[in-house]
């Protein structure tokens, strides 16, 4: 969670180092980059780092914490260097690529989750999700 965190508030001061270089001139690929970096690097990295804890607090599932779950993080955020260097450089492929890449990401984040939170039901034993509030409560 603490990287995904960290990694968000650093592509937040990187949007923010571009807007004051650049502007806010759309149309220009400066522009396109400072907008993926807010949008994808910041938003979804916060949302990447946060699955685990909002996912039982609205669903009451368990989703415990996996090492699986650095693959789509590290995808998105690799992705999103490579979509980066493809703005900033006006590198075709490398923004085509990046593109790809930062969708396949948020999908394998959402199939990893599920797969997550499968594996954990099958391990307690548990079918139904947990009658307890998910917020504050403790686990028998």
């Amino acid at each position: 969670m603490a990287a995904g965190l960290l990694a968000g508030y650093g592509w937040l001061a990187l949007t923010g180092v571009l807007w004051l270089q650049a502007g806010l001139v759309p149309g220009r690929f400066v522009y396109d980059a400072a907008v993926h970096a807010l949008f994808l690097g910041f938003v979804m990295s916060m949302v990447f780092a946060h699955a685990p804890v909002l996912v039982p607090s609205l669903t009451g599932l368990d989703f415990p914490f996996r090492r699986s779950l650095w693959v789509p993080l590290g995808l998105l955020h690799g992705s999103l260097v490579m979509r980066m260097a493809g703005d900033l450089l006006t590198w075709l492929p490398g923004r085509r690529w990046g593109r790809l890449l930062n969708v396949i990401a948020m999908g394998l984040l959402v199939v990893t989750a599920a797969f997550t939170i499968i594996q954990s039901r099958r391990r307690s034993g548990s079918r139904s999700p947990s009658s307890s509030s998910a917020v504050g409560a403790t686990r028998r």
